[in-house]
């Protein structure tokens, strides 16, 4: 097998390589090994090789765009050949490589050259060899990010920049050097000091060296017999903490080692078992503390600062606790305070839990059972239902709600509650009502039932609930009532459908009261015309005749107009109001609408505007709208003699306007009128109708895909308009 050789490799000062064209064939050699050797002799990297003093020992591949022309085996100092710029990052990049041991980086380093300015991206790697460390440094052209030279505008600034970080560091290292500098004299001189006075201690150290090494030996001997008594002594210390350890370790019950500042050092696996913690949580803690303070429990402070100090030893210290994990318990406490030989004090607190012992000896383990299973089937159906569920100890007055009670007055679960607090969150009408309702049911009053509802204050947006408190006072012997349970319901809801019921039930009476007399008045009118052509068919009078007949069609005409409004409001709120769509010229039915206003000749109606218009709508009904627009401008503004109907184009749309010279609509009434039942009342005295007119009017422009509005000012007119898509 042949291998290639590479050529010889010749680096003239240009850096330029010859390379013989002919290759060589040898045996045993690694071909990328040449393959590598061919490329770094042909395309060396521009580098610079330097010892620890940063004196340059080797050039690669050109370098004068960094570093300025050099003499070939010179021994140059590499900071003292780098141009303009590059001094100050050369001298942060070595020592940077130096102090972490590893390669150093960094890009877009603007220099000067004398053809301008320019960038570079250097990297330094660190070579560690027998002889001490050096370094290689890699040279590559570079160029500046555009985010840079927009925040620094321009190369000037970026050049600033570098100077001023060059400074800073040059700052740096020269208070570096300025420490390093003072503390070294400062050791001079103490060394200075120390050395005038030892060459007079030596001579009384060496003759007092003489009579130490006397008493050192026999030091030595006294000091291995009690290396030996110390020895068995860590034995036997070592046996005793194994000992104690393995006992506090073995003890099922729980058990507390407290220092002197009441922090727990160590702690049973009874303990952790019993009261459901661990000891991350528990060793080093205060021990009111403990569990979220659930162990800030006044009897125990009482035992633990006031008694046991005094007595040294407390047993039997009864204490009861309902923990928010484990609920009520009584505890025994038995305390003993131990004092060790270097002052520390410990104390070993003991706890036995004697709950269960007392439930038994009253009676009570079955009691608790059936009313835990009782008090479990509660929750559910009280959770189910919606319920808040609240607890009052009249003795201690302390009061329990659950988080659904909380949430109705808008408190976090964490929120604490007292009575006084639940009175101040209800409303200011109903405070004093609930608390006198509350203090007679604990009075013993209707058995001590408690049943109300009331609002809760009201919050930012003038919004309250309306809650319903339902309670129990349970009493002793003697009639002192000790607690005091029930729940709570928000009927928010409820009342709100009260009320609209209200409401619609009012509608509906103040309804049927205007339509009775909407309709009682032409029904009447058209029974009094038919008496009277009754009374005179035999011997008719013609003008009388022809008067009568007008008023009974007029009463018919307005006993028919309330019917089909009826009508239409119900076949609006059964969605069977039907819309017939199809082309047709706009100005046609206007022309043919309203012939009894029109043959009156009271009023003048006027038709302007774009006349050739044609829409995609409901002929019928929009001549119903029209219809309505101008019985409304006869009815609410008579002395305007004139009405005026326009028609223009707005983009896809058509709008047509009603309008007239009358006294105008307030403000206030406008957003109403196209309301339900709504009825202008002006100066005291209602206008007929119904209210239904426009509120159907509304209804047909919405299915035909339009809009319809008002425009008016009081003393000016007014001007009804709807708009409607143009045919296509």
């Amino acid at each position: 097998m042949t291998k290639i050789v590479p050529p010889q490799v010749i680096i003239t000062d240009d850096t330029f390589i010859n390379i013989p064209t002919t290759p060589t064939k040898i045996s045993g050699a690694d071909i990328f090994e040449i393959a590598n050797d061919i490329i770094l002799a042909k395309y060396p990297p521009a580098c610079v090789v330097v010892n620890e003093a940063f004196n340059i020992i080797q050039l690669r591949g050109k370098t004068d765009t960094w570093l300025s022309p050099t003499m070939e085996g010179a021994k140059v100092n590499l900071l003292k050949i780098a141009r303009e710029g590059l001094v100050f990052e050369l001298r942060y990049l070595l020592h940077q490589a130096k102090k972490s041991n590893t390669s150093a980086s960094k890009h877009n380093i603007l220099f000067l050259r004398p053809e301008g300015q320019q960038y570079v991206d250097i990297e330094v790697t660190p070579i560690i060899i027998a002889t001490g460390i050096h370094f290689l440094i890699l040279f590559k052209e570079g160029s500046m990010y555009a985010d840079k030279a927009r925040s620094l505008n321009n190369q000037n600034r970026l050049r600033i920049e570098q100077l001023e970080d060059e400074l800073t560091q040059t700052h740096a290292d020269m208070d570096s050097i300025s420490d390093e500098q003072e503390a070294i004299f400062q050791e001079l001189q103490s060394a200075n000091l120390e050395l005038l006075s030892s060459g007079d201690e030596m001579q009384l150290i060496n003759e007092e060296l003489e009579t130490s090494k006397e008493e050192l030996q026999s030091t030595n001997e006294e000091i291995m017999s009690i290396n030996d008594a110390l020895s068995d002594r860590n034995d036997d210390l070592t046996y005793a903490r194994t000992f104690t350890d393995g006992i506090i370790n073995t003890i099922g019950d729980p058990l507390i080692i407290l220092d002197e500042n009441l922090k727990v050092k160590q702690a049973t696996s009874g303990f952790y078992s019993k009261f459901r913690v661990n000891e991350e949580e528990t060793e080093g803690r205060y021990i009111y503390d403990l569990g979220n303070q659930q162990w800030d429990i006044p009897a125990l402070r009482t035992m633990l600062e006031n008694i046991l100090p005094q007595q040294k030893v407390v047993l039997d210290y009864e204490v009861t606790h309902i923990f928010p994990t484990i609920g009520r318990k009584i505890m025994c406490l038995n305390a003993r305070q131990l004092e060790k030989m270097n002052g520390e004090l410990l104390i070993l607190l003991a706890i036995v839990d004697i709950t269960d012992k007392r439930r038994i000896e009253e009676g009570l383990a079955e009691v608790e059972k059936l009313f835990a299973e009782s008090k479990e089937r509660l929750k559910l159906a009280v959770d189910a239902a919606g319920l808040g569920t609240w607890d009052y100890n009249t003795l201690t007055g302390e009061l329990i709600w659950d988080h659904r009670c909380k949430e109705m007055f808008n408190l976090s679960a964490k929120d604490p509650i007292t009575y006084e607090r639940f009175i101040n969150l209800i409303h200011a009408g109903d405070k004093a009502k609930v608390d006198k309702a509350l203090k007679n049911a604990l009075a013993g009053n209707n058995g001590g039932e408690y049943d109300e509802e009331f609002r809760t204050l009201e919050s930012t947006d003038k919004k309250f609930k309306w809650l319903k408190f339902k309670g129990k006072a349970y009493f002793d012997e003697r009639g002192i009532s000790y607690r005091f349970v029930g729940t709570s319901l928000d009927i928010s809801v409820q009342k709100m459908l009260d009320e609209a019921t209200i409401e619609l039930l009012k509608q509906k009476d103040d309804f049927m009261s205007i339509a009775s007399h909407e309709l009682k008045t032409p029904i009447t009118s058209l029974k009094a015309s038919l008496q009277l052509l009754d009374k005179m068919k035999n011997a008719p009078v013609p003008a009388m005749l022809t008067k009568l007949i007008t008023v009974a069609n007029k009463s018919m005409e307005k006993v028919n107009n309330l019917v089909e409004d009826l009508l239409n409001v119900s076949k609006l709120n059964q969605g069977q109001l039907h819309i017939h769509k199809s082309i047709f010229s706009i100005v046609d039915v206007i022309d043919n609408c309203c012939h009894d206003v029109r043959a009156e000749g009271i009023f003048t109606i006027k038709t302007t505007g774009n006349k050739s218009l044609q829409v995609f709508a409901d002929a019928g009904r929009i001549d119903q709208i029209l219809v309505n627009f101008v019985n409304n401008a006869i009815k609410y503004a008579p002395q305007s003699k004139v009405i005026i109907i326009n028609i223009e184009k707005k983009d896809t749309m058509i709008k047509v306007s009603v309008s007239d010279k009358g006294p105008g609509i307030a403000p206030d009434m406008i957003p109403n009128l196209f309301d339900r039942y709504y009825r202008v009342d002006k100066s005291g005295s209602q206008y007929s109708g119904l209210g239904l007119g426009l509120y159907i009017c509304a209804e047909i422009i919405k299915k035909l895909d339009g809009q319809i509005g008002v425009d008016s000012e009081v003393g000016k007119g007014s001007s009804f308009w709807f708009t409607l898509p143009l045919s296509e």
